[in-house]
């Protein structure tokens, strides 16, 4: 028995919402639906422009329930559409599957795509590049991996660590930490994952480049990204920053993303040396 990951459109659904309040999804699913057959299992994908954790991953678990080789025969599920996609999906008679939610994952078993990049037997499968309306098979190990992996609550995330430490006992754990063996199989540098917590504690809710006060996400979070100023190798509080994701993009696509990048590098140093 295969697996199967799902990536819908946020362009045409409000897909968070939609995985929440209805129990059996229908999913578009042109190529891979025929292949799905009833009690496989199915994982959601959602994506970072959606996600409430930073990341692109893995947030619902299910099975499937039925293929429909003819489109979508539930009207009810039309109230999570964005009103401009209606009319144009409504009679829609592209196939779907139709899948019963079993499990949703929150921050503490949410499955990113960063931890995904680094195991085994994923980190070349071509599930971290879905696209939208995409469906990606899996085979009968990866499925039963992904279900331990989902079981398994997932270390603290900087977040955690920025609100629920104080900042002394913080700079102390990020002086202390040693990295460990690469997880997972990877060949990465483990993170210091102290350093971007004090970041995000040092702003203060607000941009460290441009002082925009940043709005709260649904979990009450500033919404602020973590830049390592040269590069992720330096895990340090004073090549870090805690920016807007304006700013980010700049730095990192803009015409002046250097000219921005050798600013923030010097805002940063004058914070750290009062410390």
């Amino acid at each position: 028995m295969a697996g199967w990951v799902l990536k819908g459109g946020e362009d045409y659904l409000h897909h968070l919402d939609y995985i929440r309040a209805v129990k059996n999804p229908q999913w578009w699913s042109q190529e891979c639906g025929p292949k799905m057959l009833a009690g496989e299992p199915v994982f959601a994908w959602m994506n970072k422009t959606q996600s409430l954790f930073g990341s692109a991953g893995i947030y619902a678990r299910g099975r499937v329930v039925r293929f429909l080789p003819n489109g979508r025969d539930n009207e009810n599920d039309l109230r999570f559409w964005r009103p401009e996609a209606i009319a144009e999906k409504r009679d829609s008679t592209k196939p779907h599957v139709e899948f019963e939610v079993q499990t949703i994952h929150d921050s503490d078993t949410f499955l990113s795509r960063d931890v995904l990049a680094e195991h085994p037997l994923f980190r070349n499968h071509n599930l971290l590049t879905l696209d939208i309306g995409s469906v990606r098979e899996l085979t009968d190990e990866q499925a039963k991996e992904l279900d331990r992996l989902l079981a398994t609550p997932i270390a603290a995330t900087s977040w955690d660590l920025f609100s629920q430490s104080p900042d002394d006992e913080l700079r102390a754990k990020a002086t202390a930490w040693v990295p460990g063996n690469p997880k997972l199989g990877s060949i990465r540098k483990p993170r210091n994952h102290f350093v971007p917590a004090i970041a995000l504690r040092r702003s203060n809710g607000r941009c460290e480049l441009c002082e925009w006060t940043a709005p709260k996400d649904r979990l009450e979070r500033p919404i602020l990204e973590v830049h390592h100023i040269d590069g992720l190798q330096y895990d340090r509080p004073d090549a870090v920053g805690a920016i807007c994701p304006n700013c980010h993009a700049i730095i990192h696509r803009g015409q002046k993303g250097g000219e921005l990048n050798a600013r923030l590098r010097i805002l940063i140093a004058e914070k750290e040396s009062q410390h």
